[in-house]
């Protein structure tokens, strides 16, 4: 206000402005903290909400990453099983000789091998973990 007052020179009529801000002060002052409260309560539910919603996401984050590994599991016992077999399964031994699909496709007999492998440690895996 001074600078105002400063600029305007000795013939001013900045009479006025006083007032305004005084009335300003004045009416406004209160309003502008009262707002300022309020705004200040709704920020925190905004920020309660965020952290509750990245809590979410974070269990659902490891949901999926669980699931993913209970796969990987899996899909490794399965294919270690059929890397063990494999040649097992060209030998064709005294019990698969009466099953002649085994002797002669023995990859056939590893993969079937693998997938029940796999899917008996799946169920295991997900028995021990309920």
């Amino acid at each position: 206000m001074a600078l105002i007052k400063e600029k305007a020179g000795q013939n001013n009529q900045l009479g006025f402005l006083e007032k305004f801000s005084d009335l300003a002060n004045k009416k406004y002052l209160l309003q502008i903290t009262k707002d300022s409260e309020n705004m200040q309560l709704g920020l925190q539910l905004l920020e309660n909400t965020i952290n509750a919603t990245r809590s979410r996401i974070e269990v659902e984050k490891s949901e999926r990453e669980r699931n993913f590994q209970e796969l990987v599991a899996s899909a490794g016992a399965g294919i270690a099983t059929v890397s063990l077999t494999k040649d097992t399964g060209k030998e064709c031994t005294e019990i698969f000789q009466q099953v002649q699909f085994f002797c002669k496709y023995p990859f056939s007999y590893s993969l079937i091998v693998g997938i029940i492998v796999g899917f008996v440690v799946w169920s295991l895996r997900k028995r021990l973990r309920a």
